[in-house]
């Protein structure tokens, strides 16, 4: 924001109209205002934040604004034109005051506070409501009426409160001297950033501790499985010799019978068919067992597929733990900015 020109009316030390041209001045570089004690060189300063804010700076109050030397018939009003946002702008302000009474009636009446914002030259339009007025000298200006005494103009005694400000506050008015927008918006991306990585490696924990948990699961299960295996391999191998032992003693019984009795079986067709269908049966015995490579080729086959779980649950593990590694360097990245960031922070303006 640039003033351009300033005038005044009734307003503190100047009872009548006053016009500074503050373009003009300003076309030196840098001016200096001076003069003896109660010449109205404050005046000047108070005017231009009374305009933009409606208030004057430092301790006083409104009813410092209207001029002592003025006339009961001449209004109090502060006009200040200045160029902001590309643009030329005036603004006019007129407080509450006693104004004499329209129409030659006697006495005076009271006029509340008036206000007017608009375009430099422009014909009609603008602002006139109080609120709407001040949000748009926000927008214009970029400082609060705190941070334009501070910054701006230091009323009388002020200065010390600048110095001695929070951080936090003094924060902000830098923040709004220096263009400091594109710091501010890397911080939001790193931070976003330190965020996603964060919430990857905790879900990289996360799932480690799961397939840790899956891996001794299905580890725990191969191995039930290959005991079972095993014991059924011995029981059947149990089995298969009892069998055995069985069938001798019922070769040599049959041997002793047809030692003893080899006339009656000779001659009786009937006797002969039942021994032979006994030594069929004894012969056939251990046909309904399992063959031994049927058995040895499902426990290849249990084998091959316990590998390949190792294998998958290995290669899961491998990828998690290459996850965890990334998740760790974007961690300690973030914490090595966190430090500098601190450092940064503990340099007093």
């Amino acid at each position: 924001m640039m003033p351009l020109r300033l005038e005044v009316q009734a307003f503190g030390s100047y009872g009548g109209v006053q016009s500074f041209d503050l373009a003009r001045l300003g076309g030196h570089g840098v001016f200096s205002i001076t003069g003896p004690t109660g010449a109205g060189r404050s005046t000047i300063f108070d005017a231009i934040v009374y305009a933009l804010y409606g208030d004057l700076p430092g301790f006083r109050t409104e009813s410092h604004v209207r001029s002592q030397f003025a006339a009961p018939d001449v209004q109090t009003s502060v006009t200040l034109e200045f160029a902001a946002a590309g643009q030329e702008w005036t603004l006019t302000r007129k407080p509450a005051q006693e104004v004499p009474r329209q129409r030659g009636a006697a006495g005076l009446r009271t006029q509340q506070a008036r206000v007017h914002l608009g375009e430099l030259g422009a014909d009609g339009g603008g602002w006139t409501r109080q609120r709407e007025v001040d949000a748009r000298i926000a927008e214009l200006v970029g400082f609060t009426r705190d941070q334009f005494e501070q910054v701006v103009l230091f009323p009388q005694g002020q200065f010390e409160k600048v110095l001695k400000a929070d951080t936090n506050d003094r924060a902000e008015l830098l923040g709004r001297l220096f263009p400091v927008g594109l710091y501010r918006r890397l911080t939001e991306i790193l931070r976003g950033r330190a965020a996603t990585a964060r919430a990857a490696y905790d879900e990289v924990l996360d799932g480690r501790g799961r397939l840790d948990d899956r891996m001794a699961s299905d580890l725990a299960a191969a191995a039930a499985a290959l005991t079972a295996a095993e014991e059924e391999d011995a029981d059947e191998g149990h089995g298969d010799g009892a069998g055995a032992t069985r069938r001798s003693d019922e070769a040599v019984d049959g041997e002793s019978r047809l030692s003893t009795e080899d006339g009656a079986v000779a001659g009786d067709p009937d006797e002969d068919g039942a021994v032979a269908d006994k030594e069929d049966d004894g012969s056939d015995g251990g046909a309904g067992s399992e063959d031994p490579e049927a058995r040895l080729a499902a426990l290849e086959d249990r084998a091959r597929a316990l590998e390949e779980r190792v294998a998958a649950a290995r290669a899961a593990h491998d990828a998690a733990a290459e996850g965890r590694q990334a998740a760790e360097a974007a961690a300690a990245a973030w914490d090595r900015w966190q430090e500098d960031r601190a450092a940064a922070a503990a340099f007093s303006v």
